[in-house]
């Protein structure tokens, strides 16, 4: 008798495995629908609305829908103009919360200062219109955001925040580190260390962009950090592992997938791109520092709700006249 009920409870295992699973693919395939729903809700809108800047080192262009808010979100140079195409735009607007403007660097600039100065002029621009404008760098358009200090006064931004910054550069930016690192790892006979290196070696850029983040750059030197304005600053650090991952394979991003383990292989301890000790250089202990997990793919999009969460929190406690970071948990 036991053993027909043991029978039976090892096949209702079974189906509810089998059902579990199933649900899961579901909710899954839901999640990717609804995604790409709203992606292409915001790529219709951006058609109809969008507003285009052309600039000597920089092209700009609004993502997605406009709102009738006051906010404004202005992304720094992360990538070359010519990098984007109608969905990449869109997918920098994350919140509603916001309007983005998102900037781009053009292939020819030479001189990531005056990228920083073209960005400040349209910030300025910007201003005439909103009333509220955060400053958002992520990876290498940290930097920029750095430089854009020198040209920016306390009354043309509320807020500036760098997410998975590269302070002090990042080895991925430099192959012959990146061989010193890959070139010995084997598993057995298999050298997956060499093939790990011929792939990035075939999709990295080395333009400007890159040159301007190696960790022994003269553009990282330069900059002055003592122009930080503490009250109106937020620091945005990401760490990848199990949670990011499983975030990424959520959000159907395979590339975000495979950065906890390039995270591992070159031993970053970081965000798979950036090392955590590069994402908190120059950082004063009285700066807002926010850590949060994900990969250097998924932070921008996790930085960005995180820093406007903040910066509701600190607006209704300190009405504008007291540091933010005294208020955060």
């Amino acid at each position: 008798m036991n053993g027909f009920f043991n029978k039976i409870l090892k096949h209702w295992c079974r189906y509810l495995i089998i059902a579990i699973l199933l649900i899961l693919a579901l909710a899954w395939g839901f999640n990717n629908l609804k995604l790409k729903c709203h992606l292409q809700a915001e790529v219709s809108a951006q058609e109809e609305q969008q507003i285009t800047w052309q600039m000597q080192n920089i092209a700009a262009w609004t993502c997605g829908a406009i709102r009738s808010t006051d906010t404004v979100v202005v992304i720094t140079p992360e990538f070359y103009e010519d990098v984007f195409n109608s969905e990449k735009i869109a997918a920098y607007n994350v919140d509603q919360r916001a309007n983005y403007v998102l900037t781009a660097f053009k292939r020819s600039f030479n001189d990531p200062f005056a990228v920083a100065n073209d960005v400040s002029a349209l910030t300025k621009e910007l201003r005439k219109t909103y009333s509220r404008i955060i400053i958002v760098g992520h990876s290498k358009a940290s930097t920029i955001n750095i430089a854009m200090l020198e040209y920016l006064s306390t009354v043309d931004y509320d807020y500036m925040v760098n997410i998975s910054a590269t302070y002090s550069g990042t080895p991925l930016t430099m192959p012959e580190k990146i061989y010193e690192i890959l070139a010995p790892k084997k598993i057995l006979f298999w050298n997956y260390g060499k093939q790990l290196y011929d792939f990035y070696f075939g999709i990295f850029d080395g333009g400007m962009a890159d040159k301007i983040i190696r960790e022994d750059s003269e553009f990282l030197k330069q900059l002055d950090y003592s122009k930080i304005d503490k009250n109106k600053f937020i620091n945005i650090t990401a760490k990848s592992g199990f949670k990011s991952f499983m975030y990424d394979f959520w959000n159907f991003d395979s590339e975000g997938m495979g950065l906890p383990f390039l995270n591992c292989i070159l031993n970053l301890n970081g965000d798979g791109i950036v090392p955590l000790k590069s994402q908190k250089s120059h950082m004063d202990d009285e700066i807002t520092a926010i850590s949060i997990s994900a990969s250097h793919k998924s932070s921008y999009k996790i930085g960005v709700k995180k820093a406007l969460d903040i910066i509701e929190k600190c607006d209704t406690k300190t009405a504008g006249n007291f540091p933010c970071h005294l208020f955060l948990s």
